[in-house]
């Protein structure tokens, strides 16, 4: 696989196999699933096991069914069968819904008294989603370079900074995307770059 244009999709050819493959680190990686394993972690820090499964349930709900409804609706919708909205002009509505819906996550969250982790979490995910929209209306940039580098940053922050070794998983990820025609490298960078960097810095000024 030679790499002519970091701002080009993928031109050459792929197996069978390779596709195979790159469906599967695409599905595995895919950002709603991995913000909802996030916020079963945060969960546990709750005080006690009522309080943590609540906040499992909201964060669940808000993180991963609500947007995944969505996504599914619009990408059937716009005659996309796997899953993936590949327009960018057609991202609008499913971010509008997944934005809602983080922002009702926050506002239970608060009301139940979940564990402010949890809630500065969902923040993040709000403002950054409303952040990805706007730039989405210029360019393509990666969802799924943006939602796998956020949450292993976080696991970084809050847990261990042995998480960071997870960092390395963008390199699978993005070739899935790159070979798959979904993203250009440009694309990926960019979304990466954006995911850490952003977690990082929200994170800091309200944890």
């Amino acid at each position: 696989m030679v790499l002519h244009d970091p701002t080009h999709l993928y031109e050459g050819e792929i197996t069978s196999r390779t596709e195979k493959v790159a469906k599967f680190i695409s599905a595995v990686s895919y950002p709603p699933f991995l913000s909802a394993v996030v916020f079963i972690l945060l969960s546990l820090s709750a005080d006690t096991m009522t309080m943590a499964a609540l906040s499992m349930v909201i964060s669940v709900s808000t993180s991963l069914v609500i947007p995944v409804t969505a996504i599914m609706y619009y990408s059937r919708k716009f005659g996309n069968g796997d899953g993936d909205i590949v327009r960018r002009e057609d991202r609008v509505r499913p971010f509008l819904v997944g934005i809602g819906s983080y922002i009702v996550g926050v506002v239970l969250l608060l009301l139940v008294g979940a564990p402010w982790v949890c809630t500065v979490t969902m923040m993040s995910y709000a403002t950054s989603t409303i952040i990805v929209l706007l730039i989405s209306t210029k360019w393509k940039i990666s969802v799924h370079a943006t939602g796998l580098m956020g949450p292993i940053v976080l696991l970084a922050m809050v847990y261990d900074p042995a998480f960071a070794v997870l960092l390395l998983s963008f390199i699978p990820v993005a070739w899935s995307r790159y070979v798959r025609r979904k993203h250009t490298p440009a694309q990926l960078i960019a979304g990466a770059v954006f995911g850490s960097v952003y977690t990082a810095v929200f994170l800091s000024l309200l944890l």
